[in-house]
């Protein structure tokens, strides 16, 4: 199967429009590529990158995160550093969690990734 991997410049990800909009090139790619047979491919890769981006829902954290990074605030400045995509911040002030941290980076927002 031919490589679906998209320019490097694309990886240059700092807000949620743009990794929509990366998602959704992506799966219009796949689709064509793959010769995937859909009444609406359009809406499909447009569904698919709209979950990708905006669903708070596929994140999950445990039931003592809270309370625990409560207790750990007390003793420690907690930071996040993480290889992901703009939603990561939303998804922490979403769940209320952002406050906990005085450092958050994400690496899409610094025009870094991991390396193979």
């Amino acid at each position: 199967m031919p490589s679906l991997k998209l320019p490097a410049k694309k990886h240059d990800i700092k807000t949620e429009e743009e990794e929509y909009q990366l998602f959704r090139e992506y799966y219009t790619i796949f689709f064509r590529k793959t010769k995937y047979k859909a009444d609406d491919m359009e809406a499909l890769a447009d569904e698919l990158a709209r979950d990708i981006v905006y669903n708070d829902g596929k994140f999950t954290f445990f039931e003592d995160v809270e309370s625990t990074l409560e207790k750990l605030k007390d003793h420690y400045k907690l930071g996040i550093v993480s290889d992901s995509w703009p939603p990561l911040r939303r998804v922490y002030k979403n769940k209320g969690l952002l406050d906990f941290f005085s450092c958050f980076v994400i690496s899409s927002m610094y025009n870094s990734r991991k390396q193979k």
